[in-house]
């Protein structure tokens, strides 16, 4: 995001974009979470886990051991609570990816 917002912001003060034009970019942009460890026990009896905001539609990418996980067959989220289908075991690593709402 600040490549952008920095990009644009040049250019403004050159005055190569409008005002308008540059507040909708910096209103419209998405910040990414990368490598979120979401909240709950890995104790080999808890499956369900939640991270800290909304996410954006078809952005969330959950990481089990360095493995990407697969919505529907390994997982399902229901706003910011993710159901594993199966237990973690104690020692597995849990990650989270995803844009921001």
């Amino acid at each position: 995001m600040s490549i952008i917002i920095n990009v644009v912001r040049r250019y403004r003060d050159k005055d190569y974009y409008s005002k308008d034009i540059y507040q909708n970019i910096v209103s419209t942009a998405k910040i990414s979470v990368v490598g979120e460890v979401p909240i709950g026990i890995i104790d080999s009896n808890n499956a369900i886990f939640t991270f800290a905001n909304l996410a954006v539609p078809g952005t969330v990418e959950i990481i089990l051991n360095g493995i990407i996980q697969k919505n529907g067959n390994d997982y399902s989220i229901a706003e910011t609570t993710i159901t594993m289908t199966s237990p973690l075991e104690v020692g597995d690593i849990l990650l989270i990816n995803y844009i921001k709402l």
